[in-house]
């Protein structure tokens, strides 16, 4: 029992140290990356631009499309997406998998419904293994003729507060 008194605070140490390495981890990777922000308090639509600066109260987003910097209070953030770039291998892969998905779903119905061997699981079975490999060839196929951007989101990465004010615009005083 002493020796677990002993050791948490010292795990909670351990914890605190992780959290502050990982905000200013965070911090870094932020400057300067291609970023898509939602914030329907501050801008009806989506922002995407780099970031020009970002500290514990704003993110500040150089739009590409007007050329301006566009600040963002961090609690009126509701999307926040990271450009992980244009690749075919990229979008190949995630194509790939995604018809390989419908196409091999597909299949499995189809084969249980003709139903081309004695047992319908193994007609399934097979309709659904051929499906995935022509699904598969035809979303790589795809993905690698038309390569995309890829973006990695995540919801409310600050918090979000749906009334918070926009930091561009200071409220008069009375």
């Amino acid at each position: 029992m002493t020796l677990l008194r002993r050791l948490v605070p010292v795990l909670a140490s351990f914890a605190l140290l992780a959290s502050a390495q990982a905000a200013s981890a965070q911090q870094r990777q932020l400057l300067g990356s291609r970023v898509r922000v939602t914030a329907p308090s501050v801008v009806p639509g989506k922002v995407t631009g780099q970031v020009t600066a970002f500290d514990s109260a704003q993110l500040v987003v150089h739009d590409s499309v007007n050329g301006v910097d566009q600040p963002f209070p961090l609690r009126s953030i509701l999307f926040l997406e990271i450009s992980q770039g244009i690749s075919r291998h990229g979008s190949a892969n995630q194509r790939a998998a995604v018809m390989a998905f419908a196409l091999g779903g597909l299949g499995a119905i189809l084969g249980a419904v003709a139903h081309p061997t004695k047992s319908v699981g193994a007609s399934a079975a097979m309709g659904g293994v051929g499906g995935a490999l022509i699904g598969g060839g035809i979303g790589a196929a795809w993905g690698t003729s038309t390569p995309r951007e890829r973006w990695e989101w995540s919801v409310r990465p600050f918090g979000y507060a749906p009334r918070a004010d926009s930091a561009a615009a200071p409220r008069p005083r009375r």
